[in-house]
Formats: structure tokens, sequence, C-alpha cells
């Protein structure tokens, strides 16, 4: 999960700076940790759909 949030937060930075493209692939590998770690770690119902609008909110 952290390294899902570090990847999205460089994401976030290269989209700032308008590198979009760098932004994507990051933006799209940050959601690959995140969608990875709903499916193994244990984590309440609530917090799964947290990061599931997160990550659809990330691919927008």
């Amino acid at each position: 999960m952290q390294k899902g949030v570090e990847i999205i937060k460089k994401a976030t930075e290269a989209d700032s700076n308008e590198e979009y493209d760098q932004a994507l692939q990051l933006y799209e590998h940050g959601v690959e940790y995140f969608l990875h770690a709903i499916k193994y770690e244990t984590m309440a119902p609530k917090v799964k759909e947290v990061i599931r609008q997160k990550c659809v909110y990330y691919l927008d």
C-alpha cells in the first residue's frame, strides 16, 4: 500500500509539471499497487471502497 502512495505522489508531481505521459504511467502503476492491496491485504470493506474510488479518480 505504501509503495502505491509513493508512486501516486510522483504521478501528481509529474502531472503538476505538465509531464502527462510520465504522470499517466505512474498513475497506472500506483493503481496496480492499490488494487493488489485491496485483493490481498486485510482491511475493512469501507476502506476498500475508498481505495477503489481513488483508483477511479486517478485513472480519470
